[in-house]
């Protein structure tokens, strides 16, 4: 094993960087760099350690922009049944992004080790992936690359969902819809291989693709027909249409399974997207109900409560040997950045282990600590009196008014609450402002 670590912490606990780590396996690898699995020295902790390469990010068009909207996801998000973000750290030449290290492989590994999961080991995981995804799209971010090969196992056999390079945000000015081709071919939605807008459905017909497969072995489309990107014209489009509708229509489901299994596949795989299970008003609660799920605890699943079927041997490497990269060693020297370029990954520093204060503002040498002083962390404060307290926690009296207002003109209405918290030395008046 490579030990590319110092032994030695940075006197700053809180100032996370590459030499809290000791670098163990390889254990996958991309266009912009490796992961490792590392070993926190404090804790002895395992995680995995995702590396880009600075020079090769900004060579790459878009590619930048691609890796930042990913650190943004996953600070974003805090879902069990995703690969959340621990720290973030950098150097001159390298990004850095830490998460839980998935001992138990992914599902593609399982998948071929013990062939066709059985409809009870596919309901478990399909409401992992729910969840997940249901956690997503609460953010307004569509995945795109839902696969076998981005759900992993942690040590108890529990999954979770990882790799959000493909990723996006969805935003209001745009309808909360996107356009281009991201995927994976073979788990892709027509209306993305049809160059339409599209939202978070896209994810849903995703996970029928991926559940046909954990229950036949194979995926239900293969040899899609060429997309041919130059169709411009309205008939053109109508005809590739038309080759697309007739052909995600040949869907061959397993008499073996159950009429609810088929129920959900059928559903999930719809091609008309105003008709797939999961698109309507009330969402992923029509995929939570769906008969397929029936003896679903839904919060006994969050809180993660249930047995897990998969239980990885951890005394095994859980995924594909590969002898050329098992043994590779991050001990190449990445290319350097020049300086002016640097400004480019500024604020990319992350950790989730430190929970720091509110901070009101600053008037006559005082700092406040807002959580201490049981004031809303989304008000503006304000030092209306001088004194040197530091944080308020021996506040003596809390007194709030509200006042309402309607603008004549908008009808809006606006709530402000006024809070003045009295301590032995110091008086600090709060003002919030709620539009309604």
């Amino acid at each position: 094993m490579g030990l590319c670590g110092s032994s030695v912490a940075p006197p700053n606990p809180d100032e996370v960087d590459l030499t809290h780590f000791e670098l163990l396996k390889v254990v996958g690898k991309g266009g912009f760099g490796k992961v490792n699995a590392v070993q926190k020295h404090d804790d002895k902790q395992l995680y995995a350690l995702k590396r880009i390469e600075k020079f090769a990010a900004l060579k790459s068009k878009g590619s930048l922009e691609m890796i930042w909207i990913e650190r943004k996801i996953m600070s974003m998000t805090t879902s069990p049944f995703l690969c959340n973000i621990v720290y973030a750290f950098q150097s001159p030449t390298e990004l850095y992004i830490v998460m839980p290290f998935m001992q138990g492989g992914d599902l593609r590994y399982h998948l071929k080790e013990r062939g066709v999961m059985d409809e009870k080991m596919c309901q478990f995981y399909a409401a992992q992936i729910v969840l997940g995804l249901s956690h997503l799209h609460s953010h307004n971010i569509v995945y795109r690359d839902l696969k076998p090969e981005n759900m992993l196992l942690d040590a108890d056999g529990n999954l979770r969902l990882s790799d959000f390079g493909l990723a996006s945000i969805l935003t209001k000015e745009n309808n909360y819809q996107i356009i281009g081709m991201a995927g994976t071919k073979g788990y892709l939605a027509p209306e993305i291989l049809l160059d339409w807008y599209y939202g978070t459905e896209v994810d849903i017909f995703s996970l029928g693709v991926t559940l046909y497969e954990l229950l036949h072995q194979t995926r239900p489309f293969k040899d899609i027909p060429h997309h041919r990107r130059r169709s411009i014209t309205a008939n053109m489009q109508t005809e590739r249409e038309n080759e697309l509708r007739n052909f995600f229509a040949c869907l061959n489901i397993s008499d073996h399974l159950k009429p609810e299994t088929k129920s959900l596949l059928k559903g999930m795989l719809e091609f008309d997207r105003s008709k797939r299970l999961g698109s309507g008003p009330k969402g992923w609660e029509d995929v939570k109900n769906h008969p397929f799920f029936n003896g679903i605890d839904w919060e006994k699943m969050e809180r993660r409560e249930y047995d897990p079927p998969i239980k990885p041997n951890l005394n095994q490497a859980n995924c594909t040997a590969d002898a050329d990269l098992m043994d590779q060693l991050v001990d190449d020297e990445p290319r350097k950045v020049a300086p002016e370029l640097q400004e480019k990954f500024k604020g990319w520093s992350y950790n989730t282990t430190i929970k720091k204060p509110h901070r009101a503002s600053i008037i006559g040498g005082v700092t406040v600590d807002v959580n201490k002083a049981g004031i809303n962390p989304n008000a503006r404060a304000s030092i209306v009196a001088n004194g040197s307290l530091l944080p308020l926690d021996n506040k003596k009296s809390i007194q709030t008014q509200e006042e309402t207002k309607t603008n004549d003109d908008t009808q809006a209405t606006t709530t402000t609450t006024t809070t003045e918290i009295k301590t032995d030395n110091i008086e600090v008046a709060v003002e919030e402002k709620q539009q309604s």
